[in-house]
């Protein structure tokens, strides 16, 4: 489950910022 959520921190890291404020909310 840990390795899923910083999978998941990275892609968001990655990811720009508008999917960053859709993925935060």
């Amino acid at each position: 489950i840990y390795s899923l959520l910083q999978t998941v921190v990275k892609l968001t890291s990655l990811t720009p910022p508008n999917r960053t404020a859709l993925l935060d909310t």
